[in-house]
């Protein structure tokens, strides 16, 4: 007995020095109820916590309207204010916009993303969608274009109304989007902007909320290069930033992020993401697939989808020591990895070892594809077309997947042409058969037979 209990501590403790798979440091503490952290540059998620629940985004919500405006108006575009950008609710942020006033867009866009103001996001989402409900189908259409599919918004502000809700997730990657104009860097890292009083408008001056920002605030970082606040009663406080050092571009989102019990948790929670962020990882580059793949949806669907090939430069944890000669990205084969936007698609590059095992997500990256419809060809055979494909000439032909092969394909749209053919003749013969008749029914009933 004392021979098997000694042989058994003998065991746990070898069990206990063995080394065991690589592990990256785990990440800062938060006290946020949602967070996430990711690369500017891919995507890559480099940590979470609930980040993709449904939650009230408050004000985040002017990231998509600012990215919108910056893709369809011009900055020098000019805006009139109408009357109902200034129905707000009584505690709402604005900076006091009158109804007839005309600004440019970019004087609006700094006033909705500086002082998070509410008149200025509606002014924007009227004149761009025609109403404010017209502004939030456009949204969302946005948000399905990107692949989003966890997030609805209802009004261009944030402001609490039914089924208006976003995920950390989408929040960060809306942000990345906005991030490839340049122009967003000034209408969300200003620290202040002031509108000069002119013929058409008043003068207005204000200065950012984001307190990464502003020097001397407790809060200040000077890694902080543009961000976005939020806040209601019930979404609590919500924060967007973007830090850059050495280079590399990190985004951060904190959602409902006052549980410290002392003020500004939020903020705390974005600095400790940002050192584990720049600390924790170092940029290394592995070849990116580019071959085409057959993805399986519920239902009977599938989706022809291809990597766009070439290399991606992503982030790996220090820890983790890897022969990457020996590592692998591949695009995800899982259907809920592949988000399907409005013609377009999104999908997760995963890193993985030489075992096979996934080791982290490397990227989100847009894919080339398109839904395909199955079109049987004899027993056990089938080739696969376009969805929107009615009618395929021989000119058009469009890919065959499952090693098929235009071949396959040609030999199915030449049985399918012989079908059309003899369904036209029986056709053809059946209403010749139905005149005949009629006319000779017509014949014996001038001659009195019938």
């Amino acid at each position: 007995m004392v021979f098997l209990r000694s042989l058994l501590a003998l065991a746990l403790c070898v069990l206990m020095l063995w080394p065991g798979p690589a592990q990256a440091a785990p990440g800062p503490v938060l006290y946020a109820e949602a967070a996430i952290l990711i690369d500017g540059e891919t995507g890559q998620v480099l940590y979470e916590k609930n980040a993709r629940h449904q939650m009230e985004p408050a004000s985040l919500t002017k990231i998509l309207t600012c990215l919108m405006a910056m893709e369809e108006a011009a900055p020098e575009e000019r805006v009139t204010v109408p009357e109902e950008a200034t129905w707000l609710m009584s505690d709402a942020a604005a900076i006091g916009l009158v109804p007839g006033e005309r600004l440019t867009m970019a004087q609006l866009l700094y006033a909705m993303m500086l002082p998070s103001a509410n008149d200025a996001a509606s002014a924007v989402g009227i004149h761009l969608g025609g109403s404010l409900s017209g502004f939030s189908d456009k949204m969302n259409r946005r948000l399905a274009e990107l692949g989003l599919k966890d997030s609805h918004f209802e009004n261009p502000h944030g402001l609490p109304a039914r089924n208006h809700y976003a995920t950390a997730y989408d929040l960060a990657q809306v942000t990345r989007e906005a991030l490839k104009h340049p122009e967003f860097l000034d209408y969300a890292g200003s620290s202040s902007y002031f509108i000069p009083a002119g013929p058409e408008n008043r003068g207005y001056s204000f200065s950012h909320l984001n307190r990464t920002l502003r020097r001397g605030s407790e809060f200040y970082d000077a890694r902080a290069i543009a961000g976005k606040t939020g806040w209601t009663e019930s979404a609590g406080n919500c924060l967007m930033t973007v830090g850059e050092e050495n280079g590399r571009r990190l985004i951060a989102v904190v959602l409902r992020g006052d549980n410290d019990g002392i003020g500004g948790g939020a903020y705390r929670d974005t600095r400790a993401l940002f050192d584990y962020g720049f600390s924790s990882f170092r940029p290394v580059t592995v070849p990116l697939p580019g071959e085409a793949f057959l993805l399986t949806l519920g239902e009977g669907g599938e989706c022809q989808l291809s990597g766009p090939g070439g290399e991606l430069t992503f982030l790996l944890p220090q820890e983790l020591e890897l022969e990457l000669e020996d590592c692998t990205l591949e695009i995800s084969r899982e259907p809920e990895r592949v988000a399907f936007g409005e013609d377009a698609f999104w999908g997760e590059v995963v890193l993985r070892d030489s075992s096979g095992a996934e080791v982290l997500t490397a990227a989100r990256l847009p894919l080339e594809g398109h839904f395909l419809n199955p079109a049987p060809l004899g027993p056990g055979r089938e080739v696969y077309v376009p969805v929107e494909e009615r009618r395929v000439d021989r000119g058009d032909i469009p890919l065959a997947l499952g090693g098929s092969g235009l071949a396959v394909l040609f030999l199915a749209l030449v049985n399918r042409k012989k079908r059309r053919e003899a369904e036209e003749k029986e056709r053809f013969w059946a209403e010749l058969d139905r005149r005949e008749g009629d006319i000779f029914a017509k014949i014996k009933e001038e001659e009195g037979l019938l």
